[in-house]
């Protein structure tokens, strides 16, 4: 039996096709899969380059720390009183410009931080050391103050003369206004201070009654 021409016409036309389209097929496969994987390996030994390290609204008890890397990258900084860093970390790879905020900070401390930031492939950057120091809190220094003025210039008419003159010294009101200022004091090296002084007050009264009282024998 004869082939038909047209059969034989579209049997070649049929196989030209399948021909072409698995030749296009595995070009796609080959450049879409390898390409983009060459392209991270080459990245693989790069990490973030950190620029413009800046400490902003810095408090008695917080500061910011914000910084720049020329890639996606983690947030990341290490900080102490010394080298003995803590850390505070925003993982998250999706970001060049960063900020951090350090809270719960002491007073009036000068704190040391350097900046880590790594990218998806963990290549990680390392900063610099650097420093800030917090602003002393101004109740803190309202307290100190409060407490050598107890001491040193009295507080509702005391005084250390007052402390000093023994009985007769002190009116009722002084005596009140003594036992409040006393009362008030939290410095620990100020009630040290005001035990001593009243510990010699008492052995000096001690002294004058056991003396007052030889004599009248």
């Amino acid at each position: 039996m004869k082939i038909p021409k047209i059969l034989y016409f579209n049997f070649i036309l049929f196989f030209l096709i399948l021909t072409l389209s698995f030749g296009v097929g595995c070009f796609l496969i080959s450049n879409f899969t390898t390409l983009p994987a060459q392209a991270l390996d080459e990245d693989d030994n790069i990490p973030p380059g950190i620029t413009n390290v800046e400490v902003s609204s810095v408090s008695a008890t917080s500061s910011i720390i914000t910084w720049e890397t020329d890639e996606l990258s983690d947030s990341l900084v290490n900080y102490g009183l010394d080298s003995n860093y803590g850390i505070s970390r925003e993982p998250r790879f999706d970001k060049t410009s960063h900020e951090i905020l350090l809270d719960n900070l002491l007073s009036g401390t000068k704190y040391y931080f350097r900046i880590t930031s790594s990218d998806e492939s963990g290549n990680q950057g390392i900063s610099n050391n650097f420093s800030f120091t917090t602003v002393i809190d101004e109740d803190q220094i309202t307290e100190e103050g409060k407490n050598e003025k107890i001491i040193d210039e009295g507080e509702g008419g005391l005084s250390e003369d007052i402390l000093s003159d023994g009985a007769g010294g002190l009116s009722e009101q002084g005596v009140r206004e003594l036992l409040r200022a006393i009362r008030e004091i939290s410095n620990e090296e100020v009630v040290k201070e005001v035990q001593e002084e009243l510990t010699s007050k008492a052995e000096e009264i001690v002294e004058i009654y056991i003396n007052n009282t030889t004599k009248i024998t």
